[in-house]
């Protein structure tokens, strides 16, 4: 659990110093003011970058030579610090001691974060999908995107040799690496996505009061025979100056009934769609870790109905904690909420 956290000079943040408790806290204020802002600084610590695509020296606020959160968690007494300098690029620490990547620092507090941005997860191509399933796996795992940075490289080698058109010798020896490192990122997929699967099934219905029902399904890139079928679709390949088959062809596909989910889904339908993959990362990362991860909500309120909101209310009031926010603290239920806070102006004070 983050129990204290210490954001300075990070986007429209000046200095943040924050006590945190068990339960949900709200933080709530017009928008512009620094509500998201305090949410992508918890998530840079937890994940070592930011859930809005940004490069560290986009985050440091303007003016600033460089940005610093610190965050201390219990019952672990351990204490995080991750920093970006303009001059030098990023630094971690864990418990006083400097880490080498940011690789060697993601995933010590494991937090799910939920924003408008993951209405990609509803309405989204398949391949969004499975980067949530990527980071679920890697907060399980850490050492998982390691592999997946790995794979990652080896499908651009094999995609400059195709575009060069290099020799099928060199082909064969770069295929080689490349074909186990498809194998064992699809693998780890196929192994942890059961669970996921009826966990996003399960939230969806209790968000939605059991009315609809959703499929979603995993459909692998990595065939058993794989080696042989890459080997067949050179030619293909080559012509397209591109690898057409391999893990990063890995997808989750969302249905009603026979309709693609993501073309049909209303607005509300759509944004309960996101909320359940979100709750299902948490439910998984609570089974397998045996803790929870810290469940951050960015302004979930809006284009829900009533009965959705109030299931989603009861679901955010049964996690250890959650740090929302909200535009207008009247539009939820607060006899669930631990502690509220104002945000104005990157000033953040408690709600009287």
């Amino acid at each position: 659990m983050l129990v204290r956290l210490h954001v300075r000079d990070f986007r429209n943040l000046d200095e943040v110093d924050l006590e945190l408790g068990p339960g949900a806290s709200l933080f709530w204020g017009e928008n512009a003011q620094g509500k998201t802002n305090l949410l992508e600084a918890v998530y840079y610590l937890s994940s070592a970058r930011s859930f809005r695509s940004a490069s560290g020296g986009e985050l440091v606020k303007e003016g600033a030579p460089s940005f610093e959160i610190a965050g201390d968690l219990q019952p672990e007494g351990d204490r995080l610090r991750a920093a970006f300098h303009l001059d030098q690029g990023g630094t971690w620490e864990w418990n006083g001691n400097r880490l080498d990547r940011a690789v060697d620092f993601a995933g010590r507090l494991p937090a799910v974060v939920f924003h408008s941005g993951d209405l990609r997860l509803a309405r989204g191509r398949p391949a969004d999908r499975i980067r949530w399933l990527d980071h679920s796996i890697a907060q399980r795992e850490p050492p998982f995107l390691k592999s997946l940075a790995r794979f990652q490289r080896a499908l651009r080698m094999r995609n400059a040799a195709l575009k060069d058109a290099r020799s099928n010798a060199e082909l064969d020896a770069l295929d080689e690496t490349f074909v186990g490192l498809a194998r064992a990122i699809t693998s780890k997929r196929s192994q942890y996505w059961p669970a996921l699967q009826g966990a996003v099934r399960n939230a969806y219905a209790e968000i939605c009061a059991r009315v609809e029902e959703v499929t979603a399904d995993f459909a692998s890139g990595v065939s058993e025979n794989f080696d042989e079928i890459l080997k067949a679709s050179l030619a293909a390949d080559r012509a397209a100056g591109a690898t057409q088959l391999g893990s990063h062809r890995d997808r989750i596909e969302l249905r009603f009934g026979n309709l693609d989910a993501g073309a049909v889904a209303s607005e509300g339908q759509a944004r309960s769609l996101a909320l359940a993959f979100k709750i299902a990362q948490v439910r998984f990362l609570r089974s397998e870790l045996g803790r929870d991860p810290l469940l951050l909500l960015d302004d979930v309120w809006g284009e829900l109905d009533a009965s959705r909101r109030s299931a989603l209310e009861t679901l955010v009031a049964a996690s250890p904690q959650v740090l929302a926010t909200a535009t207008d603290a009247g539009r939820t239920n607060l006899k669930g909420w631990t502690a509220a806070w104002k945000v104005k102006a990157g000033r953040i004070t408690p709600a009287a």
